[in-house]
């Protein structure tokens, strides 16, 4: 019984380093949009991210595009940020002024900084992030869902396979052929969650649709879609 406990804790071992060394070093074209609940109906942000993988489970990120508009606790915003661009167009309605002008510089510095992004299942960390950063803090974390691998990275999927796997009921909705391995269309739910992915071979995301719900809610309070195209 000990030795079959010790070679399962060394195989589980030796496929989290598998998978972390097939990670390492990856780089990724991110498209993130999100789409919550607003003052006067639904708030939307769009972002496009350079991301580098440090292993299968962190990465390095820099925004280089972030737009959207919206009205979001008393907050109003316009945001047209580009990185190499004058930030003239961004329009952020807020009362004090002083405020108004803290969330510009909060967007200012998030051009100019490179995130330290961990992952665990479908939540992101920032790490070192500061916490002057009052008019990103409810929105950024969601920005920054890595592109894999998830935790069935290795599992050899079949279409209609059904399997848990975290807090997730897993259904293996369709396997294609994409551009440089077949392509597994995920569909997962929890209580308060239902996520759609598309999962290479590899393990790697290729697309993520998550949406959370408040309890008993009809109608999801928050809507995260991501793209991830591998950079040679």
């Amino acid at each position: 019984m000990v030795l079959a406990a010790l070679l399962i804790s060394f195989a589980a071992q030796e496929e989290m380093r598998l998978v972390s060394d097939l990670a390492k070093g990856q780089k990724f074209d991110v498209t993130s949009d999100l789409e919550f609940a607003g003052d006067a109906g639904p708030a939307k942000l769009h972002a496009r991210l350079q991301v580098t993988m440090r292993d299968a489970t962190s990465c390095s990120s820099r925004i280089i595009e972030f737009s959207g508009k919206g009205s979001v606790k008393r907050w109003s915003y316009d945001l047209q940020w580009t990185a190499g661009i004058d930030f003239g167009k961004t329009v952020i309605g807020h009362t004090p002024v002083k405020e108004a002008q803290q969330a510009a510089a909060d967007l200012d510095d998030a051009f100019k900084s490179e995130w330290t992004v961990k992952s665990k299942g479908l939540e992101a960390t920032l790490e070192g992030k500061p916490e002057t950063f009052t008019f990103l803090q409810a929105w950024v974390p969601r920005l920054f869902l890595l592109p894999g691998p998830l935790p069935f990275a290795a599992r050899l999927v079949k279409q209609g396979q059904v399997f848990e796997e975290g807090e997730f009921t897993w259904t293996v909705d369709e396997i294609s052929l994409g551009k440089e391995s077949k392509v597994a269309s995920v569909s997962g739910k929890s209580k308060e969650r239902a996520v759609r992915l598309g999962v290479d071979s590899r393990g790697f995301v290729s697309s993520l649709d998550l949406q959370v719900f408040e309890k008993d809610a009809a109608k999801p309070s928050l809507r995260a879609v991501l793209s991830a195209g591998r950079q040679p």
